[in-house]
């Protein structure tokens, strides 16, 4: 499969699956046509992704595929913001996070070796 759904679970990625993200793109469109209630407990399961790139790549595929089903565009607004307000913490405290894990001893250790 290619496009938006390919970028959701890269082999390097941030979420690594094994053989459930084959298995969960080749059985996706058919569970999202054949089953309301999975489609409706879709766009959760992609919430953990914490960038741009992973939010628009879950609002690209899911949106024309659940603008229908009754409660769905609900449940994918409820993701997408779950991501833009994770990806809008990192941007936040990445500068001093990075500035604390710098100072900390364990990383002069390991730094010294």
């Amino acid at each position: 499969m290619s496009g938006p759904l390919t970028k959701l679970v890269k082999p390097t990625g941030v979420l690594a699956l094994g053989n459930t993200d084959a298995i969960l793109r080749s059985n996706l469109l058919a569970a999202i046509g054949s089953v309301e209630d999975a489609a409706l407990a879709m766009p959760p399961l992609f919430a953990g992704f914490c960038d741009a790139e992973h939010r628009t790549a879950v609002e690209q595929f899911f949106t024309p595929r659940l603008a229908t089903l009754p409660g769905t565009p609900r449940n994918l607004r409820s993701a997408l913001e779950a991501i833009t307000l994770c990806s809008s913490r990192v941007a936040a405290q990445r500068a001093s996070a990075v500035s604390f894990l710098d100072g900390h001893p364990a990383r002069a250790a390991r730094a010294a070796h």
